[in-house]
């Protein structure tokens, strides 16, 4: 039987195996799985508006852009209601009265961001319909009116009071309500697809003044914070001043509506509200405004076309397929620069590019990738360990691979077992045999016997041709190191024996094996340069356990070791007293001798 080396498949760096690569796709493909149809959920709506937000926010910071002053609001506030303190539905003389005023200062529309009423309060108040008629019909000759309606609880307008629907028609009528996203900002505008429902204000002011109308965002880079004019002085201007009436709101579009901190707060992207602060929510008529601006300048965004994000995406997620951490993070890094760059860049050209899909997909591409390499890595160690684990003990390897063994700090220790085996006739074994066949009749001896040692924990120090030179006791230290290097020695002729049993069988000669045991103090540690080393003991035992080894042939033994062993191991194997022997080139030591040659 012939024991075949276990082999690693390395590959070359910056390459990718067969197994990475299927990995890779693998991963590949529940990527897009995952990612494709995550861009119909909330969460990725939630996160692409984050970073439009962000987006929006940087771009205005830096570098706003520029729009005329062809909006202007109308503020009803906290000074109006003082000197209005009536209840608001019954707001008819000055809201009318404004509406007149703006007729007369030739507005190029109107929009009441309120609700009309819808009952008449004649009955209280006489007269107080006609005072907002008057200005209702001064606009709407001119079909420059924009009037509110509200929902009822089924989700249909609420009518108006007969007398104002009888001068309103339908196309002058819209909904006071504006587009929420899915995280409840108020960032984007979209039509309705039922051309006979009533159109939300923004929709309704678009088509009276002949703007092109489709679903976009919102571009809160346009124009200056807004900054309202409070109705009563719009009144004041209109009784004292009609130059400045004309010149504040001549050709303008208007939108007259409640401007208090508390009134119809909606959330959006950037408080463009000048006399709010920084309010995350400012009232509605602030977003309406914007998006009227964004209309008259040509910047609602339309978004990027599905085919481009899922190619984005696609691209994102091949990062799975690059080989090398330090590689593909380095790529997920300039593809992520890439990505906010052509967010920025499709942003200035007038397209809404929603970016968290493609970022999702290099960070789930790089993570993959990143867990491809860990366990390809892990592979590859255990490869390694399992190629090296008959030749190098299990705890060498631990203490290896844990840090325990310090180039440069060796170690100390009392009394290690040295054990040192050799193959007694096997030089002239190898003159009647090819070389080829040696070497596997060696190998097999080596696979047969290094068990042994790994099972009581010994390190291999080296293999000399046929000898082995084995430690027990280190790199970590165990108080039986002796002991355990005698049970390896009985281990390892039992481990001889059953391997000439196979031997026999194909007609080969059996191996026999002479084992050298000594303890003593000694030093450990990796002995030779940075560049090729090894894990090694420096101590007399050493010498000792050789010699001794050299001397079973003579004495008739598998095993001697010193006289001191035998305290360590009187259970384990039954000692002969050989005297004191002579080592060449050592003084004299008393020894013991185990196992006669024949006992196996």
């Amino acid at each position: 039987m012939q024991v075949s080396e276990p082999r690693v498949p390395f590959t070359r760096a910056g390459t990718v195996s067969r197994r990475s690569r299927i990995a890779g796709m693998t991963a590949l493909c529940i990527i897009l799985i995952v990612l494709l149809p995550l861009r119909l959920t909330t969460a990725q709506q939630r996160l692409d508006g984050a970073a439009l937000d962000a987006l929006q926010s940087l771009m205005r910071a830096w570098s706003p852009r520029p729009t005329s002053s062809a909006v202007v609001i109308v503020g009803i506030d906290e000074a109006s209601e003082r000197l209005y303190p009536q209840p608001f539905a019954l707001w008819h003389a000055p809201i009318g009265a404004a509406l007149s005023a703006l007729a007369d200062a030739n507005a190029r529309l109107v929009a009441l961001d309120i609700v009309l009423p819808e009952r008449s309060y004649e009955d209280l108040i006489p007269g107080l319909d006609a005072a907002l008629l008057r200005g209702i019909v001064a606009l709407k000759r001119p079909d420059r009116l924009v009037a509110g309606q509200s929902l009822d609880p089924h989700g249909r307008p609420r009518p108006l009071a007969p007398l104002f629907g009888a001068v309103l028609s339908a196309e002058a009528l819209a909904l006071t309500y504006v587009n929420i996203d899915a995280d409840g900002v108020a960032r984007h505008l979209r039509p309705s697809s039922d051309p006979a429902a009533t159109p939300l204000i923004v929709e309704r002011i678009a088509q009276r003044l002949g703007l092109p109308l489709r679903a976009g965002l919102v571009d809160f880079t346009l124009g200056a914070p807004f900054e309202y004019i409070p109705i009563q002085q719009v009144l004041a201007w209109a009784q004292s001043d009609p130059g400045r009436l004309r010149q504040q709101f001549g050709e303008r579009v208007v939108l007259i509506g409640k401007v208090g901190p508390d009134e119809d707060p909606v959330r959006q992207p950037i408080s463009m509200a000048g006399w709010a602060g920084n309010t995350p929510a400012p009232p509605g008529i602030v977003y309406i405004g914007q998006s009227v601006r964004a209309l008259l300048a040509g910047r609602l965004l339309p978004p990027v076309s599905e085919v481009a994000i899922g190619a984005l995406t696609v691209g994102g997620a091949a990062l799975v397929m690059i080989a090398g951490t330090a590689t593909v993070w380095i790529a997920a890094c300039l593809l992520l620069g890439c990505l906010a760059a052509g967010t920025w860049w499709a942003f200035a050209l007038g397209y809404a590019l929603p970016p968290a899909g493609p970022m999702l997909a290099v960070l789930a591409g790089a993570l993959a990738r990143t867990a491809i390499e860990a366990r390809e890595q892990r592979r590859h160690r255990l490869l390694v360990e399992r190629q090296f684990q008959g030749y190098v003990s299990e705890n060498l390897l631990t203490a290896i691979q844990s840090g325990e063994v310090d180039p440069g700090l060796p170690r100390e220790i009392d009394d290690l077992g040295i054990l040192f085996a050799d193959l007694r006739g096997f030089t002239g074994m190898t003159e009647k045999l090819p070389a080829a066949r040696v070497l596997d009749l060696l190998n097999r001896y080596y696979e047969a016997v290094t068990p042994a040692i790994h099972e009581y924990d010994g390190a291999i120090d080296n293999f000399r041709g046929d000898g082995i030179l084995a430690m027990f006791g280190a790199p970590r230290a165990h108080p039986q190191g002796p002991r355990r290097a005698l049970q390896a020695a009985r281990a390892m002729l039992s481990c001889l024996d059953d391997l000439n049993k196979q031997l026999a069988t194909e007609g080969l000669q059996p191996l026999r094996m002479s084992i050298g045991v000594a303890s003593g103090a000694a030093v450990v540690g990796n002995i030779g340069t940075t560049a090729r080393h090894c894990y090694s003991a420096i101590g007399d035992a050493v010498n000792v356990a050789a010699r001794l080894q050299s001397k079973c042939k003579t004495y008739g033994m598998s095993i001697i070791a010193t006289a001191a062993m035998r305290a360590h191991a009187q259970d384990v194997l039954e000692f002969n007293d050989l005297g004191e022997l002579t080592l060449d080139g050592h003084s004299s030591v008393q020894a013991i001798g185990a196992l006669p040659d024949t006992a196996l």
